[in-house]
């Protein structure tokens, strides 16, 4: 008997939705490089400033200004990422959640007469409905994770 992608038996469910995503390698890939670029910057950002306040403190506030420069454009640059990182977070979930629905409707139209008028409608679609919608609150979520990991171990890195 075959297994459902549905199962909450193991992993397949998770397998199942990560081949869905990468069907989508555009948006997976400026999801990945936006949120890391932004969090590379942002650990710059202390370093950066960290050697603007010796120099000064040494007596060279000469470079002040380019200090100032750097942090304004890694907050620009970092502006930039968030929205990156959350528009395509946005547009994947979306994609994904069409492409579900649109399977939902050929697994319900591959059915037979009989088949179909045993279908409880109502119940099928609320909910067909309320777990799309999970999964592309979800989606629209993934870039999180991925950033506050990026960001502890390039944190970490910037520490030592």
């Amino acid at each position: 008997m075959p297994t459902s992608p549905f199962s909450t038996a193991g992993p397949g469910w998770l397998s199942w939705l990560m081949r869905i995503c990468l069907r989508r390698r555009r948006l997976m890939a400026a999801i990945v490089f936006s949120s890391i670029l932004s969090i590379v910057l942002m650990t710059l950002g202390p370093l950066l400033t960290k050697d603007g306040v010796n120099s000064a403190v040494a007596g060279d506030s000469g470079g002040i200004g380019w200090v100032a420069g750097g942090l304004v454009l890694i907050a620009a640059i970092d502006f930039v990422g968030n929205y990156v990182r959350r528009f395509t977070g946005g547009k994947l979930a979306l994609d994904v959640q069409h492409g579900m629905r649109e399977e939902v409707f050929r697994s319900i139209q591959r059915l037979d007469g009989p088949g179909q008028d045993r279908l409880r409608t109502g119940q099928v679609i609320s909910r067909t409905n309320s777990d799309l919608q999970q999964i592309q609150q979800m989606l629209t979520m993934l870039p999180v994770p991925l950033t506050v990991v990026t960001y502890y171990l390039f944190g970490i890195v910037a520490m030592l």
